[in-house]
């Protein structure tokens, strides 16, 4: 199976509320969620986010797999790495054949770049990440 992981803070700190800020009247992480759903690759994308803002955004507009994370976990001290692995556990994820880390705050990344870089990793028999 192969999924993707949207991680959404509530705070942010050099530009507030960055990750939902209405960019062309839609949040800004909507265009990638967007462009994962066109991407066909996943069997499942899902939100990692502390934010009330988002929790509802989503259960309003039918986003399911949605991963509500502690605070702890939102911090500037919190890794990244913890908030996938706090991810991949609470949907119990075991059986990942790809995972894709997609960054909320890219509207201007395609279904194309998304699939272009799946194939590039998939394709690499030593490669073990690739960053778009």
């Amino acid at each position: 199976m192969n999924y993707a992981i949207i991680p959404i803070k509530e705070i942010s700190s050099r530009l507030p509320n960055k990750n939902y800020l209405d960019f062309y009247g839609k949040p800004i992480f909507r265009y990638i969620y967007n462009a994962a759903i066109k991407s066909k690759l996943f069997d499942k994308i899902i939100i990692s986010t502390d934010s009330q803002k988002v929790i509802k955004y989503c259960e309003k507009n039918n986003i399911k797999n949605l991963v509500i994370r502690p605070k702890y976990l939102s911090t500037k001290a919190s890794t990244l790495d913890e908030v996938m692995l706090y991810t991949f556990k609470k949907i119990g994820i075991k059986d990942a054949n790809y995972f894709c880390l997609l960054w909320a705050t890219s509207p201007m990344t395609t279904s194309m770049d998304i699939i272009q870089s799946y194939n590039l990793i998939k394709n690499k028999k030593n490669a073990e990440s690739c960053i778009g």
